[in-house]
């Protein structure tokens, strides 16, 4: 089954607490607390699940819903700016868990450190993301300061820092860069290099995404250290994020290299394996989930499993061909007769999305009459899913019918979300004497 949260765990209510704060914020960004607002000790809980989870990915990339997340780290920044002495009155168990968070927080910076020590080369040769991680460094040991609540100017000193070297502003610097072909360093490199395009990417990708996650992270403390936890500069650095992970992607489908690209270049040989684990669909789909995960852990996926059938006749799907892998015939072991076909999709803005975007999507699909069950599945899909009704071309359109024994599952998909779009069983027809049983896939781009 797809991953989802935890019902009624504390982190699962500090969100609800901090989305419904969210919903409610006025046109200037700042955030109104309602009559159930999370406390300090939420606030310091939260953050230290947050951080928590920075720490096993190595990076301070905000989790999703990243705005939401970032609420959170800017409540416990306007805790601490409200007063320092006040904070150090809190409960023993919030002292501890603050304590907690410190302690994961240097061990993050650590893993971070480590990663461009073993780049030193690498960032030598580029002296764009030395001085970027630079400014950085220097913002983040004044929040360091901050934290420690040791020295009663270290407020003032991360201020005036924060004022001479906004994240926000660092950023665009970064996305202004990288979106000029001229001055894009990342291009540079991977024309100058074509044999060690994969490094080359790869190395950019950790630098890149590294300091764009430290910059979330520090302007969603600077929101409720310095402004009153007004997330306006917070929701645009996400936004700046979100540039940054298109670029790398067009740079990975341009020269068809990183993760995604590898793990469709190895699928076949791996496909093979697939004949002698489980006994039914939903085992290989495991199998396949688990893959992913590791391989590609930045995109989200579909992956659907069946028994084959015609093209267009039995099932018809539409999207990139960059975004597919699909792989025919291959072998059961238990009908040694009998074979089945996998078709992975790729979405790789699921992860950026709303839970809104796809409570939208739910419901419009929901909403939807009956197809014509005399249209062929190519003509619903083309003519009237995509080009009548609207449904996103660029993402992943699909019916199947039920002969062909759909099994459906996704990967990496956010908590919460259980698939990177929504499907829908479908009856077409009036009547059950020409009922065409279907499922109907739309996926996001």
């Amino acid at each position: 089954m797809p991953d989802t949260m935890v019902a009624h765990s504390p982190m699962d209510i500090l969100l609800k607490k901090e989305e419904s704060q969210q919903l409610i914020a006025p046109s200037n960004g700042s955030l109104v607390a309602p009559g159930d607002a999370p406390t300090t000790e939420d606030y310091v809980s939260g953050t230290l699940k947050i951080y928590s989870g920075l720490a096993l990915v190595g990076m301070a990339v905000l989790p999703f819903p990243a705005n939401v997340a970032a609420g959170i780290i800017g409540g416990l920044g306007i805790a601490i700016a409200e007063g320092v002495e006040a904070f150090k009155k809190e409960s023993d168990e919030v002292r501890k868990k603050f304590a907690e968070l410190k302690q994961k927080i240097k061990d993050l910076e650590e893993v971070i450190v480590k990663r461009f020590d073993k780049m030193k080369v690498f960032l030598s040769e580029n002296k764009f993301s030395m001085e970027i991680i630079a400014e950085v460094a220097v913002l983040k040991k004044l929040l360091d300061d901050v934290l420690d609540m040791d020295d009663p100017e270290a407020l003032e000193n991360f201020r005036a820092a924060y004022e001479q070297n906004p994240p926000l502003d660092i950023a665009y610097t970064v996305t202004s860069l990288l979106s000029q072909t001229s001055t894009n360093p990342l291009a540079m490199g991977l024309e100058k290099n074509p044999k060690e395009r994969e490094e080359t990417l790869a190395n950019w990708t950790n630098i890149l995404k590294t300091v764009m996650g430290d910059l979330m992270v520090l302007e969603a403390f600077a929101a409720g250290l310095l402004k009153k936890k007004n997330m306006f500069d917070s929701d645009r650095l996400i936004k700046e994020y979100d540039v940054i992970v298109d670029i790398l992607d067009d740079f990975e489908e341009r020269y068809n290299i990183g993760p995604w690209a590898t793990f469709k270049k190895n699928f076949p040989t791996y496909a093979k394996e697939l004949t002698w684990i489980g006994y039914d669909k939903q085992s290989r789909a495991n199998r396949i989930k688990e893959e992913l995960k590791k391989q590609v852990p930045n995109a989200a996926f579909y992956i659907l499993i069946y028994d084959g059938g015609k093209f267009d006749e039995d099932y018809y799907f539409a999207a990139k061909d960059y975004n597919i892998l699909q792989i025919k015939n291959v072998a059961s072991r238990q009908t040694p007769h009998r074979t089945f076909d996998v078709l992975i999709y790729r979405s790789y803005k699921t992860k950026k999305l709303q839970k809104s975007d796809f409570e939208k999507l739910q419901k419009k699909m929901d909403a939807e009459e009956p197809f014509d069950q005399k249209k062929t599945n190519k003509w619903l899909v083309d003519q009237d899913v995509i080009k009548k009704k609207g449904y996103p071309a660029d993402g992943f359109n699909a019916i199947f019918n039920f002969v062909t024994g759909l099994y459906i599952d996704s990967a990496n998909c956010p908590k919460g979300i259980a698939l990177p779009g929504h499907q829908r069983f479908m009856y077409m027809g009036k009547g059950s004497s020409d009922w065409r049983k279907t499922n109907w896939i739309v996926g996001f781009p």
